[in-house]
């Protein structure tokens, strides 16, 4: 195997620290509108960067559905057929013993959301004749938003390429049966008519208002399939037109992950499979992210613009733009620029608990104010979140604001009275030097989106990793151990656990072939050193 210097695996030692989530870096694809930020609902938001269902878990979702409903068809909810673990929610399928039926996993948010809202999941779906969904329904069953359906096994190979969007409203008897069920789907195929199971993708919706829904698959707004387009037909029933002047989707809805069998299918013969629900590389649906935000004012209280990339302009002196690195690495961050390039975009993250982390454009480091040198300087070096990588977003109102850094409580302060005014974290209040213009980058996302992996967690003794790329495309994949002084054993798994790489190295660069993995799909890095171990997500497309 070739060895060569490509990218940085960095060993530090730092406090324990919490995730920033796994969707950092990835810009939210919608517009929230002039004057408007996204903000994180965390309560419809999850990394699932944890195991098993604790109170993580729980806090946000139920395993059962919205009602006593058990489900579509020949399926069968059942609350042991979801779980977390190794950084995903996952949803699995087996037939019940005895029967034709198939239990599945089925997730659903504690409450409901209500419009205006984006939500997006990065999922995988499954291998089977069944459907892998993503959805919304209202409490009383009569509105419907499906962001993914898709029979990711069929047979039919045109099902296994074309998943749809789709809208349903319900006409229901006192009995909640169906007397009319008006609806429209559009299909969706990706290049070349691949297939959908063989990698991971981002299905989301902004649902703006009762009138105005679109989709997005991978950050792409589809061009059909939204509220304005479709034509909501009473196919089954009575064949009549909704007039969509009287009825859209005005009622809260409850996010819903699963999988489930489809009469229309099953009653055709069209099932799964005694063969394929016991085997676990097909019956399974993973799920590693579910993110939500609302539109907020911009000026409003401390909404930071979350995944939003901007720049940063010193209010008094030159006035001049921030950069995140001059001439040399680690350099402090100056205000002393006249113009914005790479180094003085800086993308805003969600670090939790009402902070946020500012993560550097050029070379995707988090901004940190640790205090360890002369003149506490304020660097972009950092791979991970800790205490001195968050801050507080305090707006000071007319496109201004102030930072505070959480770890010492002190404001950030453009030093204009030294050479090129280097940041620090020193201000006890905010006056002129803590105030800094700002404003959002257009299309600037791209370098940090390119990055793609979680940031990692800074645990004492803790192995930080970098793989470039990921997700992987090209022939090759590049790993580097810095001088680490002692053996490393580094071991390569599929999402099954079956090992595909094992060595152990003092080398200090790895480059490895793509051919390692048999197919596209989610594999695992482990690498141990002095008693820790660190895996990271690794996607082969």
């Amino acid at each position: 195997m070739e060895r060569r210097l490509l990218l940085l695996i960095v060993f530090t030692c730092a406090l324990i620290s919490s995730y920033a989530q796994d969707w950092g870096g990835v810009p939210v694809p919608a517009d929230p509108g002039n004057g408007k930020v996204w903000q994180l609902q965390t309560s419809f938001s999850d990394d699932f960067n944890y195991t098993g269902k604790s109170g993580q878990f729980t806090g946000k979702w139920n395993d059962t559905y919205i009602n006593g409903w058990s489900g579509p068809g020949l399926t069968e909810w059942i609350n042991n057929h979801s779980w977390v673990a190794d950084g995903n929610l996952i949803i699995r399928a087996s037939r019940k013993p005895g029967t034709n039926k198939v239990y599945c996993g089925v997730v659903t948010s504690k409450t409901p959301v209500m419009y205006p809202v984006y939500t997006e999941a990065r999922i995988l779906v499954s291998n089977l004749e069944l459907s892998s969904n993503f959805w919304m329904l209202s409490p009383d069953d009569r509105r419907e938003i499906d962001m993914l359906e898709v029979y990711g096994g069929a047979s039919q190979i045109w099902f296994a390429q074309h998943m749809s969007t789709n809208f349903h409203v319900f006409f229901r008897n006192p009995d909640n049966s169906i007397r009319s069920d008006y609806n429209d789907q559009t299909h969706n195929a990706l290049p070349g008519n691949a297939l959908w199971r063989n990698g991971w993708h981002r299905f989301g919706v902004y649902w703006k208002s009762p009138t105005d829904i679109t989709f997005y698959i991978d950050g792409q707004q589809t061009s059909n399939g939204s509220w304005a387009q479709v034509i909501m037909i009473d196919k089954d029933y009575t064949g009549a037109t909704l007039d969509k002047s009287i009825y859209n989707m005005d009622r809260e809805m409850f996010l819903i992950i699963d999988t489930e069998d489809h009469k229309w299918r099953s009653d055709q013969g069209i099932v799964a499979t005694d063969e394929d629900l016991a085997d676990d590389t097909r019956n399974r649906m993973y799920v590693d992210w579910v993110r939500t935000y609302k539109p907020v004012d911009a000026g409003s209280g401390n909404s930071a613009p979350i995944n939003s990339t901007i720049w940063l302009k010193a209010n008094n002196g030159a006035g001049d733009y921030v950069v995140a690195e001059k001439f040399v690495a680690n350099n402090p961050l100056e205000a002393d620029r006249s113009a914005v390039g790479d180094w003085e975009k800086f993308l805003v993250e969600d670090a939790g608990g009402g902070l946020v982390a500012l993560r550097a454009n050029a070379n995707g480091k988090y901004v940190s104010a640790r205090i360890d040198e002369s003149g506490n300087p304020i660097r972009a070096f950092q791979t991970y979140i800790g205490a001195w990588e968050k801050f507080t977003w305090e707006s000071q109102g007319n496109g201004k604001v102030a930072f505070k850094a959480s770890a010492n409580g002190k404001y950030v302060q453009a030093q204009l009275h030294l050479p090129d005014a280097p940041l620090a974290a020193v201000g006890h209040s905010v006056q002129g030097w803590e105030t800094f213009n700002w404003g959002t980058v257009a299309g600037s996302n791209a370098r940090i989106a390119d990055i793609r992996q979680p940031p990692d967690i800074a645990p004492t003794n803790e192995i930080s990793i970098q793989v470039y790329p990921n997700p992987i495309s090209g022939d090759r994949f590049s790993v580097h151990l810095d001088n680490p002084h002692e053996k490393a054993e580094i071991t390569i798994t599929d999402i099954q656990g079956r090992m595909l790489f094992q060595q152990e190295t003092m080398e200090s660069y790895l480059d490895f072939n793509r051919d390692i993995f048999p197919t596209p799909g989610v594999y695992m890095m482990n690498v141990k050193l002095d008693g820790s171990v660190r895996t990271i997500k690794m996607v082969s497309q």
